[in-house]
């Protein structure tokens, strides 16, 4: 028996330097690093992608996309950070938030029972409130503080704190539409 064959047969790691110097162990070690690159860079890519979704600033961009270069930990302290919703998501919102406002403010609802109502009705189809007064002349549905009727120019006698006060129920008030109809017909006939 030789030296060189006693040595490799007593050594304990003989086998285990022969797997780390196989073929095999080199192709699994480089296929396992170009798929933990692989895993990286689409974490790096995602990020990005993800942060321009979610955040206005080119600049906050440009830094969590740098913060994503460091791998695993970058994209997980993005992931702790980043906005909840997407910027289109708080633009919808905005939005919508914006024509409620806009369709509260226009007097859209009635404000005695809360009913969807229309700008161009006199009475509310579900109360009978008077949501507007009557212009004396031509019987148009007038806004609360407007002085002037813009469809027959008659200025309103109207004191606003009066029509904003104690109203006339909607049959009384049909009775006196219709006599100043009669009395309207009658005078130009």
């Amino acid at each position: 028996m030789t030296l060189g064959a006693a040595n490799s047969g007593d050594d304990p790691f003989a086998a285990a330097h022969d797997f780390f110097h196989s073929t095999g162990w080199y192709l699994f070690r480089n296929l396992a690093a170009a798929i933990a690159v692989a895993f990286w860079v689409a974490s790096v890519w995602w990020v990005f992608r993800d942060a321009r979704r979610r955040i206005d600033d080119p600049w906050i961009v440009a830094m969590a996309t740098i913060l994503a270069l460091l791998p695993l930990v970058g994209p997980l302290l993005y992931l702790l950070v980043r906005p909840a919703e997407s910027v289109a998501d708080v633009r919808e919102r905005e939005l919508a938030m914006r024509a409620l406002r806009k369709r509260i403010r226009t007097g859209e609802f009635c404000h005695q029972c809360g009913a969807e109502s229309d700008p161009s009705y006199r009475f509310c189809p579900v109360c009978a409130t008077e949501l507007r007064r009557a212009c004396p002349s031509c019987d148009a549905a007038l806004e609360t503080f407007w002085q002037l009727c813009p469809f027959c120019g008659t200025r309103s006698l109207a004191d606003a704190s009066a029509v904003v006060g104690e109203t006339e129920s909607f049959p009384e008030l049909m009775d006196v539409a219709k006599a100043k109809r009669a009395t309207g017909s009658a005078a130009a006939g």
